[in-house]
Parts: structure tokens; C-alpha cells; sequence
């Protein structure tokens, strides 16, 4: 059982009150660390994290003995590991140093890429970019002296994604491609299936649509084969998404109506199946279905009220809402949503370092602006 009772709660208050440094002790810690281990397991971090660190109090007593610094160095990376679970990413940081600290100073280079690499996610985390790049490269220089394949592919695919968090599109592309390589090489389905997921991403992003739906393709038949539903649904999803914007609407339908089918029997409170509810309502709307896209709208309408959906989703969701209750004359419901969207851009907007991103949120603004006026208009 983890540790907490009151019996070893006592136990270890006699340890650490003891003159003597003795095997109890050392046998304390581990079982602290053994406990701290379980819980993590179960996702119960603040327990776990309870557990790390009255082991480490233990051990700080117990300097001298053999192995200490390695001991030290996992416990700071488990308390590290713990904390940013718990999104205190600030303090997993300050424990992730302390152990890289240790292990360079034992030379431990496997280690230390590890540690690297972990304290770029963390700063990613906190969209500190650049302090992320820094130290992802810093990481693959070593992951490539120590000829290590899957870590390679592992840091190029941070660094390419780090690089689109930034808009440098095509820097992204260039380690993405390096990352495909290698895990082609490797020959794990899954990792080739991501990747090419966001290959077509940042070609979307770079407005080269056709290429866009020849990787996502190439993605969809590896998550057929692999049977993975949900992300089955994510790529159907994303080609919805890019037939929509060559204006071929057809494909578009079809493409949403795949993935709704998928998300409905999936989990309805994934952010991505409403987003692609309202994708489908505007393309049923652009594709001159109004009954199809007025009851697509509705059902959309009613789920954003239950569903809490990522600050990254909301605005581009409401906005395809307020388009499709555009093509339906509900002039009133459009300004609603384009409201809606814009506020919730505006609240990133300090975030917003992609030019295409800020053009469309004053593209949203003007809209709100025209549509309002032609509501009052009709009110008159």
C-alpha cells in the first residue's frame, strides 16, 4: 500500500530525529520513492509528489553514502516529472536544473539530453519558444553523438513544432521532413502517421493545399490500418478543412459528415468533434443545403453550451457558426457568434505572432461591423 498510514508516519518522524544515519532510513526512502512511484502511475500527482519529497528529505541526510547524487539527481527529476503534470511548470523547471546540474557534473550525457529536452518541452509549455529551440538543440547535439534514432526524431519534431508556435513555416517543414525520415527508417506506423499529420498541418498553413491533402492522405491509410478511431476522425477532420478552403464543398461535406460519424460514438465532449460540427453546418450552407445546415447549426448551438471548449478552437468555431447562420439570413445569430469569435481572439491576442492570424481577426471585426449594420437596418 503507498505510504501515509499513521503507523510509518510515525516511523519516519523517529528517522529523521535520529543522530545516526542507519539502514531504517535508507529503507524509508525507498519505500517513499516506491510510493510516490504508484500514485504516479495512477495519475494521482499530488500524492506522488507528497511521497518524492519526504523521500528526498531522507536522503539529504544520508550524503556519503554510495550513489548518492544519482539518487538525488532522479529524485529532482521525478519531483520535476510530477510537477509538470500539475502544470506548476515553473517549478518542475527549477527541479529539472537541479537534476541536470547533477548529472553533468557526473557526465551522464544520456541523461543530460533527457534533461534538456525535458526543459525545452517545459518552456514550450509556458510559450517561452526561443528558451525551448535553445535547449532542444542543445539535446539533439548530444542525442546525435550518442547515434540514438528515436530521440533524434523525437527533437526534431519539438523543434519543427516550436518553429510553427512561431510561424516559421517552412524552418517547421525542414525538421518535420528529417523526423518522417528517421521514423520511416524505425518503421513504427503510429510515429509515421503523426508525422505526416503534421506535415499536412504546416502545409495548410502555408496555404499549399494540394500537398496538404496528399500527406494527410497518406496519414489517413496509416490510422486505417492501425484501426485508431480517434485520430481516424482528426485527419477526416483536417481534410474537411482543406477541401473547404479550395472551395470544393462536396468533398468538404463529405470529409466532416466521416468525421462526425467517428466523434459522435467517440466521446462528445472532444472539443474537436464541435469544431467540426460547425465546419460541417458552413459547408452544408456554402453548398446550398440549408435544411441539412440549419439543423447541423442548432445541434452545434446546443453542444457549446455544454462543451468547455481549448482557447485555440473557440473563436474558429464560433466563427464557422456565425457563417453558417450567415448563408440561413440569421443575421442575428451571425452577429452573436462573430462577437463570440472575436472576443475570443482578442483574449490571445498578445499571443498572435502569425500575420495570416491577426489579418483574420480584423477580417472578423469588419465582419461584425457589416453584419450589425445590416441587422439594424432590418430592424428599422
Amino acid at each position: 500500500m503507498p505510504v501515509g498510514s499513521n503507523t510509518t508516519d510515525c516511523y519516519f518522524s523517529i528517522c529523521l530525529g535520529r543522530e545516526s544515519i542507519n539502514r531504517n532510513s535508507i529503507i524509508l526512502a525507498n519505500l517513499l520513492y516506491g510510493s510516490g512511484q504508484t500514485y504516479y502511475q495512477l495519475g494521482e500527482y499530488t500524492n506522488a509528489l507528497n511521497n518524492y519529497e519526504r523521500s528526498l528529505k531522507i536522503r539529504k541526510n544520508l550524503r556519503g553514502f554510495y550513489g548518492f547524487e544519482r539518487v538525488m539527481a532522479n529524485l529532482y527529476y521525478r519531483i520535476g516529472l510530477t510537477y509538470y503534470q500539475l502544470k506548476e511548470n515553473n517549478k518542475a523547471l527549477d527541479y529539472y536544473e537541479k537534476s541536470l546540474k547533477i548529472r553533468a557534473e557526473l557526465g551522464d550525457k544520456s541523461w543530460m539530453a533527457n534533461l534538456h529536452s525535458k526543459i525545452g518541452l517545459t518552456n514550450y509549455q509556458l510559450k517561452e519558444y526561443n528558451k525551448a529551440l535553445n535547449y532542444y538543440e542543445k539535446s539533439l547535439k548530444i542525442w546525435n553523438e550518442l547515434e540514438n534514432k528515436a530521440w533524434i526524431a523525437s527533437l526534431y519534431y519539438y523543434i519543427g513544432r516550436t518553429n510553427y508556435q512561431l510561424g516559421e513555416y517552412k524552418k517547421t517543414l525542414i525538421y518535420y521532413e528529417k523526423a518522417l525520415k528517421i521514423r520511416n527508417e524505425l518503421g513504427n506506423k503510429a510515429s509515421i502517421a503523426n508525422q505526416l499529420f503534421h506535415i499536412g498541418r504546416t502545409y495548410f498553413r502555408l496555404d499549399e493545399y494540394n500537398k496538404a491533402i496528399n500527406s494527410d492522405k497518406k496519414s489517413l491509410k496509416i490510422y486505417n490500418d492501425l484501426g485508431d478511431k480517434t485520430w481516424i476522425a482528426n485527419v477526416l477532420f483536417r481534410l474537411g478543412q482543406t477541401y473547404f478552403q479550395t472551395g470544393e464543398y462536396n468533398d468538404a461535406v463529405n470529409y466532416f459528415e466521416k468525421a462526425d460519424n467517428i466523434f459522435v460514438n467517440l466521446d462528445n465532449e472532444n472539443v474537436t468533434y464541435l469544431y467540426n460540427l460547425s465546419c460541417l453546418a458552413h459547408s452544408l450552407s456554402k453548398k446550398g443545403d440549408l435544411l441539412a445546415a440549419e439543423t447541423t447549426a442548432f445541434q452545434a448551438e446546443k453542444l457549446l453550451e455544454d462543451i468547455k471548449l481549448s482557447p485555440n478552437t473557440y473563436p474558429s468555431t464560433c466563427w464557422h457558426l456565425s457563417q453558417a447562420f450567415s448563408g440561413l439570413g440569421q443575421k442575428d445569430k451571425e452577429v452573436k457568434f462573430l462577437r463570440i469569435a472575436y472576443d475570443k481572439t482578442m483574449e490571445q491576442s498578445e499571443q498572435i505572432k502569425d500575420t495570416k492570424a491577426r489579418d483574420a481577426l480584423i477580417a472578423i471585426h469588419k465582419k461584425i461591423i457589416v453584419a450589425w449594420e445590416e441587422l439594424n437596418s432590418e430592424l428599422k
